[in-house]
């Protein structure tokens, strides 16, 4: 059970059984703020199932953005939940354009945080233009599954052209002796909450076709479009919420 109060962007997040009787409540979580002038979705993620022999899973982060930007961005945070890391043996991150005319605009190559937990895609501050972009790395073989299984994803203003620690997020799951003060750097612009996966599981949805880089044609985007990807940030944040009360 969710309550609102709408003028302050805050909300009640109450945790009952089936009785009704409560169980958790977290009070005052505050709500991301409104970003006028980008219009952007993170759809589900999407991975390659594990099969023994792998040493690790690809991921792929699809970002929609519906019309062209009229916000600065900087920078691309991606971070994965505790223990799970990046594959620093094929750290690489491929942005491939499903569809619309243009290219994500990177700015040299992903930089990986130190416990590989979380990477930065940067950007090189021109306008974001309309599309889908598909953002692909490899995750280490998991040996146990996240406490917390909440990936986030947060995009950053220009403070970050300045300011090289100010995208930063906390990890989901992150042990007590590992969490920051300051667990939300000042660039950041906003966040998405995306629930997690099982590795051994397969998808249940296909990912859009990838546009030739050649002519960049607009593919057709198939399989996702039937998700409902605000509901699942939602409720994947208010049950990390509720887990850590």
């Amino acid at each position: 059970e969710v309550a609102a109060r709408i003028e302050d962007n805050v909300f009640h997040v109450f945790l009952r059984d089936a009785a009704g009787q409560a169980l958790d409540v977290a009070l005052e979580v505050p709500g991301e703020p409104l970003l006028e002038g980008l219009r952007l979705t993170v759809w589900p993620l999407w991975w390659q199932r594990f099969e023994r022999g792998m040493a690790s899973v690809q991921v792929t982060v699809p970002l929609e953005l519906m019309d062209d930007a009229d916000v600065e961005v900087r920078g691309v945070l991606i971070t994965l939940p505790a223990p799970w890391a990046v594959d620093t043996a094929n750290a690489g991150v491929h942005v491939h354009t499903a569809y619309g005319t243009a290219r994500l605009p990177e700015a040299g190559d992903a930089q990986v945080s130190t416990d590989a937990g979380s990477f930065l895609l940067r950007l090189d501050g021109s306008k974001l233009q309309r599309g889908m972009y598909l953002i692909r790395f490899q995750v280490a073989r998991p040996n146990t599954m996240p406490s917390l299984n909440l990936w986030q994803v947060a995009l950053c203003s220009d403070a970050l052209a300045t300011d090289a620690e100010s995208c930063t997020l906390e990890r989901a799951g992150a042990a007590k002796h590992a969490q920051r003060t300051n667990v939300r750097g000042r660039a950041v612009l906003t966040v998405f909450a995306l629930a997690g996966f099982n590795p051994t599981a397969q998808p249940s949805s296909s990912l859009p076709a990838v546009t030739a880089a050649a002519d960049h044609r607009l593919a057709r985007v198939t399989g996702i479009l039937g998700h409902l990807p605000g509901l699942l940030c939602l409720a994947a944040f208010f049950d990390a919420l509720l887990s850590q009360a």
